[in-house]
């Protein structure tokens, strides 16, 4: 997890419960240090996304 991105630091930020989870998880896949990890994860994730969209 990155820096600052628990529960407690962004309850205490103002960020909204229903959200942390998809905050987290979006900060994880964009940092620099993880997004080579996640690269494929991402594209097989968009390709499903564009093959439902047909």
């Amino acid at each position: 997890m990155t820096k600052n991105c628990n529960d407690l630091d962004l309850t205490g930020n103002g960020v909204d419960s229903k959200s942390i989870l998809f905050y987290q998880l979006w900060k994880e896949l964009t940092d620099k240090r993880t997004l080579d990890s996640y690269q494929f994860r991402v594209m097989n994730t968009l390709s499903v996304l564009e093959e439902l969209k047909i």
